[in-house]
C-alpha cells in the first residue's frame, strides 16, 4: 500500500509518521485490496484535522475524516471510522454470487434421511 501524506499548517515529526504507517498498515485487516491510502492533516483554531482516503481495486474510494484536539487521538478515530467503512463494503461484496446456492452436502444427508424422494431433480431446486 502507498502511503502519501500531506500536511497543511502544521509540521509532521517522524514519530507520528511512523505512527500513521503503523496505523495504515493495519486497514489491511479490514480490506486487502487498499492500493493508495492518502493522509492530509491540517491544524487550525486548537484542532487538528486528519482525513484518510484509501483507493481500492475497482474505482472504490473510502474517505473518512475527523477533528481533535490531540492529533494521535485523532488519527485513531479515523482508523476506527475507516475500519467500519471497510468492513461494510465487504461484507456487501464478499461472496454475493454464492447466497442462496444449493448445498448438495445437506440433500445428501436428507436423502440418507429419507426426507427427500430420490427422483427429485436436484440442479434446478432449492432445499
Amino acid at each position: 500500500m502507498n502511503i502519501i501524506m500531506t500536511a497543511r499548517h502544521i509540521e509532521l515529526t517522524e514519530e507520528f509518521k511512523s505512527f500513521v504507517h503503523e496505523k495504515a498498515a493495519r486497514l489491511d485487516r479490514f480490506y486487502d485490496r487498499i492500493t493508495e491510502l492518502d493522509v492530509i492533516v491540517q491544524h487550525d483554531s486548537g484542532m487538528h484535522e486528519v482525513e484518510f482516503i484509501a483507493r481500492a481495486d475497482h474505482r472504490n474510494r473510502f474517505v473518512a475524516k475527523e477533528r481533535h484536539a490531540d492529533l494521535f487521538a485523532a488519527v485513531d478515530l479515523v482508523i476506527e471510522h475507516m475500519g467500519r467503512q471497510l468492513t461494510r463494503h465487504k461484507d456487501r461484496h464478499r461472496n454475493r454470487k454464492h447466497i442462496g446456492g444449493i448445498d448438495k452436502e445437506a440433500i445428501a444427508e436428507r436423502l440418507a434421511a429419507g426426507e427427500l424422494p430420490e427422483s427429485q431433480d436436484l440442479e434446478g431446486q432449492h432445499p
